[in-house]
């Protein structure tokens, strides 16, 4: 089911990849790669940002892209979890 609002504490699994617009060169790529990386994946929903946005803080064990990590992502990219 697709999320029409995002809510603290809901599991949701990440569909697909914010444009990214307005962001800068240097930014975007890093960025990319970690929205990439997240989607097919279950995360719980850790805040909700001024736009409705769902905050999602998390881990990436291995790779370049290793450490923690926090994203703010519209509801369209996310689907609720029973």
């Amino acid at each position: 089911m697709r999320l029409t609002k995002a809510k603290i504490g809901r599991q949701v699994r990440i569909t697909g990849v914010p444009a990214l617009t307005g962001m800068s060169a240097a930014t975007k790529g890093e960025s990319k790669a970690v929205f990439e990386f997240l989607v097919g994946k279950k995360k719980r929903i850790s805040g909700i940002d001024e736009r409705g946005h769902a905050e999602l803080m998390f881990r990436i064990r291995k790779g370049p892209l290793k450490g923690l990590h926090w994203v703010s992502l519209e509801p369209e990219f996310l689907t609720e979890l029973k």
